[in-house]
């Protein structure tokens, strides 16, 4: 991959990820999300290759910082299981607090709305 960036050969590398003739790997899903600059469609490759690795806290965060808070809650909701996800947010993320508290407060209400109850926050 290296050589292929090196070389500004980012139609190849492209190719490579889309076609999975590259392991879906967490390095390479953050290179490709550090090439976003350099080479746009890397981002999207990137997210793409961190959804099917089921590694979507990293993707929250990088909503976020876009401002794309109601996105990232979306995908949070959608993604998180608490049953099985215990501590994920403490592990997996580089969220922060107060994105936190965002993510926190809107899972309750959520919960609320669809079970018709109410909780003190």
């Amino acid at each position: 991959m290296n050589m292929l960036v090196d070389r500004n050969e980012f139609y190849a590398l492209h190719q490579l990820a889309q076609y999975h003739a590259l392991p879906d790997d967490l390095r390479l899903a953050n290179r490709l999300l550090d090439l976003s600059s350099v080479y746009p469609a890397g981002k999207q490759l990137g997210i793409d290759m961190l959804l099917r690795l089921n590694n979507w806290p990293p993707i929250c965060d990088l909503l976020i910082k876009e401002k794309k808070v109601e996105v990232a809650l979306r995908l949070f909701v959608e993604k998180w299981d608490a049953k099985r996800d215990t501590g994920t947010l403490q592990r997996g993320t580089q969220l922060r607090r107060s994105s936190c508290r965002q993510l926190r407060i809107y899972m309750i209400l959520s919960f609320s709305i669809t079970s018709s109850r109410t909780f003190k926050i």
